[in-house]
């Protein structure tokens, strides 16, 4: 049987909630348990993996964080219409050929 590791608790926990504060994800690792310290690291993990993790200040207080995680199928669709978008404007760029070692601009 495979070891839930720190990340897996903490994608987990994210996916379970639309906005989850640091005292939620804290409960999940109490002192001198795995994880206690390095949950904030999992999440700049999660993020080098492709989600995109939100981050906001919990309405009502003034240090709270709250997270939200966007997965992966989510992020793939929002690359998607940027590349569109970026690939049309390549096509609105003026056009040039290079001719005996001169740029002809073509359109």
């Amino acid at each position: 049987m495979s070891k839930v590791s720190v990340e897996d608790k903490v994608l987990a926990i994210l996916k379970s909630n639309v906005w989850v504060g640091s005292d939620e994800i804290e409960l999940l690792f109490p002192k001198g348990e795995p994880g206690h310290f390095s949950w904030p690291q999992r999440l700049r993990g999660l993020r080098e993996r492709g989600y995109i993790v939100n981050r906001r200040i919990k309405e009502g207080t003034k240090n709270l964080s709250e997270w939200h995680i966007e997965l992966p199928e989510m992020v793939s669709e929002n690359h998607l219409a940027q590349e569109e978008t970026i690939n049309r404007k390549a096509v609105e760029r003026p056009a040039f050929m290079d001719k005996q070692g001169q740029y002809a601009f073509i359109g």
